[in-house]
């Protein structure tokens, strides 16, 4: 039970009680545990049992709604990317529509990658200092603390969920430390480009232990292959100041508007890239050039 890719024909698809179209075809939400009919709402409900019915902030639910023509999904997100250094933890809230097909998830992201600290500190101050007037990130209490119930240790959960709700504030544990947390995103399958993409502005929580807490304009595309998927993302301040990003087999390529950004990267290549499966590399300008006018069909 839950969402999942077909390889075969580009769509996402609902599973609920019924076998994958392909063994082969990755999930995006797994779903397992209680079922029951709930009368009130009319809705079918399945999942942790915890959270159907304690009101747990971890676990993952399903909720099935034949007369709104809509299954709502909840909990952990699996985006791929799993065996590399490139991890990419989310979770969040996930809408199929059962008429037009078309899948939209609300989320939290935690990217993590090997990278030179002095880039990210350089890109933290610029984006912090030319967004003083861009907007704080959407503060979805019940969103955030059960998205963030699921990226950080149970210890840490307490901690995290109760500070979201008395204080609105992130609490930065050390499991939320990590290259570039997205508190706010957005983002829909695009059956033509076989993708997720991002919908409207993205909420950056922090860089690193570094706070940024505001929206950045920009796009973000996961482009699933059978051969390997590919990574994208492109961040652009209120000033105009950008940063790309691109994991594809093993290497991460980023290039800045800034100058300086780019020399860092450059004098960095060789100690980042030591592994044989990570590399580091100074993308080309017309990468990003590119990808931005493809993401506008």
């Amino acid at each position: 039970n839950g969402f999942n890719i077909s390889n075969d024909s580009a769509h996402v698809y609902s599973l609920f009680f019924t076998r994958k179209r392909n063994q082969s075809d990755p999930e995006l939400l797994k779903v397992e545990g209680t079922l029951f009919y709930d009368e009130k709402s009319n809705e079918f409900k399945m999942g942790s049992f915890d959270k159907l019915f304690k009101n747990a902030n971890k676990g993952n639910i399903m909720v099935v709604n034949e007369e709104k023509k809509n299954i709502y999904g909840e909990g952990r997100i699996k985006l791929g990317f799993e065996n590399t250094k490139f991890e990419v933890n989310a979770a969040g809230q996930a809408n199929y529509n059962l008429e037009d097909t078309s899948f939209r998830m609300n989320m939290v992201m935690l990217l993590n990658f090997p990278f030179p600290q002095p880039a990210l500190r350089l890109m933290h101050d610029t984006l912090t200092e030319q967004s003083l007037s861009a907007e704080a990130p959407k503060f979805d209490a019940k969103l955030l603390s059960n998205a963030l119930a699921e990226l950080v240790q149970e210890k840490n959960i307490e901690k995290v969920v109760e500070e979201i709700e008395q204080d609105k504030t992130i609490r930065m544990v050390n499991d939320l430390e990590k290259t570039i947390f997205f508190s706010e995103l957005t983002m829909k399958w695009n059956q033509a480009t076989r993708s997720l993409q991002s919908e409207g502005d993205m909420g950056i929580n922090s860089l690193d232990k570094y706070k940024l807490e505001r929206k950045v304009k920009g796009k973000m595309e996961i482009v699933k292959r059978r051969s390997g998927d590919d990574f994208t993302v492109y961040i652009q301040s209120v000033a105009g100041s950008w940063y790309y990003f691109k994991f594809q087999k093993g290497i991460m390529y980023t290039v800045s508007s800034d100058p300086l950004y780019n020399k860092l990267i450059k004098d960095n290549i060789d100690k980042i890239s030591k592994s044989d499966d990570y590399k580091l590399r100074l993308a080309n300008i017309s990468a990003k050039v590119a990808f931005l006018k493809a993401s506008k069909k």
